[in-house]
């Protein structure tokens, strides 16, 4: 893990900034207690969390919506900044070639070889786009 320890003070702090500006998805804003509230995880290594108090517990839920591959891994965290230091976004009208190549390669892959892929930043987008 490369997350540091917090204190038991940035803790407090962190967990009074995210009672006074943070508002949860389903649950009250404003409720960080043991009891009812939101728990503060500090880190995560594959499939891992860890609360702030150092308990571990397995993530089950997050692979749902996002995280499907783990939390923490080095391959695609390198992949991904090795791509942003040369072209991370490309303006309406240009391709950069690793889009090219990705689309080349998901065509190859899917029932039909002369698809087209049209690349969106989610599930949600991909529904209304078709």
């Amino acid at each position: 893990m490369t997350t540091a320890k917090l204190t038991g003070e940035q803790i407090e702090d962190i967990k009074q900034m995210a009672a006074d500006h943070f508002w949860p998805h389903a649950r009250p804003a404003g409720d960080m207690s043991e009891e009812t509230g939101l728990k503060l995880v500090t880190s995560a290594q594959g499939v891992w969390g860890h609360d702030a108090e150092g308990k571990q517990w397995f993530d089950t839920l997050s692979g749902m919506w996002l995280k499907n591959i783990g939390h923490g891994r080095k391959e695609i965290a390198d992949a991904v900044y090795e791509q942003m230091l040369d072209i991370s976004y490309t303006p309406g009208g240009t391709v950069a070639p690793v889009t090219a190549k990705l689309a080349a390669k998901l065509a190859s892959i899917s029932p039909d070889k002369d698809s087209r892929v049209f690349f969106v930043s989610g599930g949600s987008e991909a529904v209304e786009t078709a």
